[in-house]
C-alpha cells in the first residue's frame, strides 16, 4: 500500500468514524424536568446541534423524565426537529481530530516504546 494510498484511507476512515460519533450523541439521555424543556430537547455533543421545536407535544410523561432525542427523530412529531448543521460539522470536525490524535498519538506511542525496547536489548547483549 503506498504512503499517498494509506493517507486517504486513514482520512476516509476518520471521517466515517466522525461521522458516526456525532450522531451517536443523539442517543445521550437527557433529563428534562417539565413539558416546557420536554417540548424543547436539545441533543448533541460537545455542541448541541439537534433540538426539538414541539410547540404542542402530546406526551405527559412522570417528570423528571429522561428521553432520548434518537427516539423522537423517527417518531410521528419527526418533522418538528431542527438540525444546526454549523454545530452538527463543528461536532463532526471534533470528533475527527478526536480521532486522529488518538490513532497518530497510539502509533506514535507504540513506536516510542518498541525503539526503546530495541535500545534496550542492543545495550544488554
Amino acid at each position: 500500500m503506498t504512503n499517498m494510498y494509506r493517507k486517504k484511507y486513514y482520512s476516509s476512515i476518520f471521517i466515517a468514524l466522525a461521522f458516526f460519533s456525532a450522531i451517536a450523541t443523539t442517543y445521550e439521555r437527557v433529563e428534562v424536568f417539565n413539558k416546557a424543556e420536554l417540548n424543547n430537547l436539545s441533543c448533541g455533543w460537545p455542541m448541541r446541534y439537534l433540538s426539538s421545536g414541539f410547540s404542542e407535544n402530546p406526551l405527559d410523561p412522570p417528570y423528571p423524565w429522561k428521553e432520548k432525542c434518537a427516539s423522537l427523530i423517527f417518531s410521528e412529531w419527526g418533522n418538528a426537529l431542527d438540525i444546526q448543521w454549523v454545530f452538527f460539522i463543528s461536532n463532526v470536525a471534533f470528533f475527527y481530530l478526536l480521532w486522529f490524535v488518538i490513532f497518530y498519538g497510539g502509533r506514535k506511542a507504540i513506536r516510542k516504546i518498541r525503539t526503546k525496547d530495541e535500545s534496550f536489548k542492543n545495550n544488554s547483549v
